[in-house]
């Protein structure tokens, strides 16, 4: 697909329902997409840039540009959550301690990013696969 071609109607849907908050899958559905386009080919043509530029000027017209998410995530990876201490004389205190679920998923979805938009790679291409899980004690 080339940058100058225009976008056809289903691809203008699809960019509309991903402004929707749609996962990928359900907004190719929605569009009109088959079923199987829509759960095999669907993540690699929204990374061509006929359809991640009009959803970039969209996400960027919408207030969700690259600073304003990054911003974002940086607070996620910052989070902290209220926590009531008691000293041995009885007296409480609250004090924040960072809120690890927030933060590995926060942490999570850099790593995701990294290796989607690092080197252009396929999914998994040469790249380590890594797993966070967050044990509660």
């Amino acid at each position: 697909m080339g940058k100058n071609q225009k976008l056809t109607s289903k691809q203008k849907a699809l960019i509309k329902y991903k402004a929707e908050g749609l996962t990928n899958k359900e907004a190719a559905i929605k569009a009109g997409y088959s079923n199987s386009y829509a759960s095999t080919t669907i993540n690699n043509d929204l990374r061509e840039d006929k359809l991640a530029i009009p959803i970039q000027q969209l996400m960027d017209r919408k207030g969700l540009s690259d600073d304003a998410l990054l911003n974002k995530h940086k607070q996620l990876l910052d989070a902290v959550k209220p926590f009531v201490k008691s000293n041995s004389e009885g007296i409480q205190e609250v004090i924040d301690i960072p809120d690890s679920p927030i933060q590995m998923k926060a942490l999570e979805t850099a790593y995701k990013l990294k290796r989607y938009i690092g080197s252009g790679e396929e999914e998994g291409g040469g790249k380590p696969n890594i797993s966070i899980q967050v044990i509660k004690f």
